[in-house]
């Protein structure tokens, strides 16, 4: 008799084989591409596109996003509210590309990329942000794994609504 796939054990084997997984979402903001790139600069202002963000704090060093630069944002994640911790590891502003580490409770890592632009052809400025989740092998994978991408999921899409609201004009 062979084993049913669909079994509690396989199934756990399976969801904590997961290593990684991708969340991204992209809109295009009517509004010049270097104030899209001026706001997301803004570690205040980029923390505040995040609705699950309790606060920031210890942005070190100060002022606007650059490579080396370390933050301590409160967060509430399906596992509670967390601190996460986040590292620029890359600011380009040629192609228009701000890589950041941040690292929660638990063991998740997300390294997220935030692609800004150049403008379309319809006038307005693309932006992108893709997050790479990777969960640690076990029962957080097994249990809160799906909980964890689906909020990043939706944390992002209201992300990305909150910035076009910021920056495009009223009645637009």
């Amino acid at each position: 008799m062979t084993a049913c796939p669909r079994t509690p054990r396989r199934r756990r084997q399976a969801l904590t084989a997961r290593d990684a997984a991708t969340v991204s979402e992209a809109v295009v903001v009517r509004a010049p591409q270097a104030d899209v790139w001026s706001y997301i600069l803004d570690p205040r202002r980029l923390a505040a596109l995040n609705p699950d963000s309790l606060g920031l704090d210890r942005i070190d060093p100060p002022g606007a996003l650059r490579a080396g630069q370390r933050w301590r944002e409160r967060a509430r994640t399906p596992l509670g509210p967390q601190d996460l911790f986040a590292r620029v590891d890359e600011v380009d502003a040629t192609h228009g590309r701000i890589h950041l580490q941040a690292e929660a409770g638990l063991g998740v890592r997300i390294d997220t990329v935030i692609a800004v632009g150049p403008p379309g052809s319809e006038g307005g400025t693309p932006v992108a942000f893709t997050h790479r989740v990777h969960l640690p092998a076990g029962p957080v994978a097994w249990l809160a794994g799906d909980a964890v991408l689906g909020r990043l999921r939706e944390s992002t899409h209201l992300a990305l609504q909150r910035l076009v609201r910021a920056l495009e004009p009223s009645g637009s």
